[in-house]
């Protein structure tokens, strides 16, 4: 609240001083003003405004009052649901009303001594920055302006303390499901670097909401800096009109998100939050970040603490207890798979293989669905295999599943990154539901391998012998019954494949972990496809 009247405070004397079209805005880290110029004059004019602005004093018949009154009454438009909305808000710098907040009344003298405290604490040498972008010469006026300014006091910003704890949180507001994730780190470039990843098209993030069903979708990665460390905050959303989110599918989302944050914030690249400052077309915004980039911003060895919030529509049942436990119970899901998990380490194998399988092979294969799980499996080969992970379908009576397997990619590459990317391509090759052009081409090619053409000799043996079970001596099934696959029957089979019991398998190059770790990987893809219980 203090930010959004102080702001309209300094809108209103700047307007006063004849400096117009400022852009003012007040978010939960404190508050901008910026302004196009015409040339050096206007630059320094802006400057000296500014300072006198912030250097005069608040009182109770100060006729800037009246605007910071509106800025405060526009503000009631972004009154948080509840303390989960408040809190990943107060981590990403959200503006909002809290419903607890005490108001801020500027018609008493300690409403505006309190408003003053704003002003004060925002009037400090480390705690305010200028930037300009333009020529040399409003450059060198802006500097010039800026150095003629009196002295500003010396004082830090007020010290922003770290949250004491993780939080799973639960709201409720009309007609709004939301989930959000808020992620309080110690490194600002970190968090830059993860929410940039984590928004873009092929983030792993984006593949893992998608394969869910139903599909959830990113509604927006942001992530700012603190003057301690930074926050990434992730905003997911359920489709619209559908019936609402059961707490395991809340958690399950959740779940994914925190993985996902997690190996983006760990995979970060350096230098994002100086070149976060270069990346808008707007050199207006441009000039604001770079005010921003110049305020101190430490890097802060301190533990990681995570908010999540979620907000229910009207009516909705989930609770934050309920959520709580769901979402412990879906993050042992992915520290131990629920599959069981072989493995073999032979010291200077060329690559590393992984084999995810059914040892219940195609047993619940009838003479109307024969071949449906080769079929299957060969779409999702055709899908997902490339140039970086060779997948490859296994069929047979008594074990059907994918095998993947990739030499490293370099010298370079480490025995746990290897392990790791083999593991997350068989899941991902795994997760999302069938398309009909994919499973067009796999039967192309399936049909061909069955002779080409109907062989009704050979079918009437297979009958003979295992009467209603072809499949049982052809796992493959017979040309009649794969010609006859309607695309509903093979998704069938891929996820009566997906509910198990199911088998990992892994012929490792190194002893250090790497099954361990392809199995993980693999168990954060399954999650996406795994059944509700």
């Amino acid at each position: 609240m203090v930010s959004a009247a102080l702001t309209g405070v300094l809108a209103a004397r700047l307007e006063s001083a004849g400096v117009s079209a400022v852009e003012a805005r007040a978010h939960g880290l404190g508050l901008e003003l910026s302004r196009a110029v015409d040339g050096p004059r206007e630059a320094a004019r802006f400057i000296e405004a500014v300072g006198a602005a912030l250097a005069q004093p608040i009182s109770l018949g100060d006729p800037a009052i009246q605007r910071a009154r509106h800025e405060l009454a526009a503000l009631h438009a972004f009154s948080f649901a509840g303390p989960g909305e408040s809190a990943v808000a107060a981590c990403s710098g959200e503006l909002g009303l809290e419903r607890d907040a005490p108001p801020l009344d500027l018609a008493t003298p300690a409403g505006v001594a309190r408003l003053d405290d704003g002003r004060k604490a925002t009037f400090q040498a480390e705690a305010a920055a200028f930037s300009a972008l333009g020529s040399a010469e409003v450059l060198d006026a802006a500097a010039q302006a800026l150095a003629a300014v009196a002295a500003w006091p010396t004082g830090a910003a007020d010290a922003e303390s770290w949250p004491t704890s993780d939080a799973i949180l639960v709201d409720t507001a009309p007609g709004v499901r939301r989930l959000s994730l808020a992620l309080r780190v110690g490194n600002a470039d970190t968090a830059i670097g993860a929410g940039a990843a984590l928004g873009a098209r092929d983030s792993e993030l984006l593949e893992r909401l998608a394969a869910l069903n139903p599909a959830w979708r990113l509604e927006r990665a942001t992530s700012v800096a603190h003057p301690r460390g930074g926050c990434l905050r992730l905003d997911l959303v359920p489709p619209k009109g559908d019936p609402a989110p059961t707490t395991l599918e809340v958690s399950r989302v959740a779940a994914l998100a925190e993985l996902s944050a997690a190996e983006a914030l760990a995979h970060a690249e350096p230098g994002a939050l100086d070149e976060s400052v270069i990346r808008p077309s707007n050199p207006q915004r441009a000039a604001t970040l770079a005010a921003w980039r110049a305020l101190p911003t430490r890097e802060e060895n301190v533990a990681t603490r995570t908010t999540i919030a979620y907000l229910n529509g009207s009516g909705d049942a989930v609770s934050s207890a309920e959520l709580g436990a769901a979402l412990n119970t879906q993050r042992a899901r992915l520290l131990h798979p629920t599959f069981e998990l072989s493995t073999r380490v032979e010291a200077g194998q060329g690559e590393l293989w992984v084999l995810l399988a059914s040892p219940c092979g195609t047993a619940s294969e009838s003479a109307q669905n024969a071949g449906a799980l080769a079929l299957a499996l060969r779409a999702l080969t055709l899908r997902s295999s490339s140039k970086d992970v060779q997948l490859e379908p296994w069929v047979t009576p008594d074990g059907v599943g994918l095998l993947a397997h990739a030499p490293r990619r370099t010298s370079g590459e480490a025995p746990a990154e290897h392990a790791a990317r083999i593991g997350s391509a068989l899941g991902r090759a795994l997760g999302p539901r069938l398309q009909g052009n994919e499973l067009g081409a796999a039967r192309a090619v399936l049909l061909e391998e069955l002779g080409s053409r109907p062989l009704p000799g050979w079918s009437l043996m297979l009958e003979g012998l295992s009467p209603g079970r072809l499949s049982w001596l052809e796992p493959r099934g017979e040309w009649a019954s794969v010609s006859e696959l309607s695309g509903e029957e093979v998704e069938r089979a891929r996820r009566y494949l997906l509910a198990g019991p199911l088998k990992l398998a892994v012929l490792a190059s190194h002893d250090d972990g790497q099954a361990a770790l392809a199995a993980r990987a693999v168990q954060s893809w399954l999650l996406t496809a795994a059944p509700e219980v």
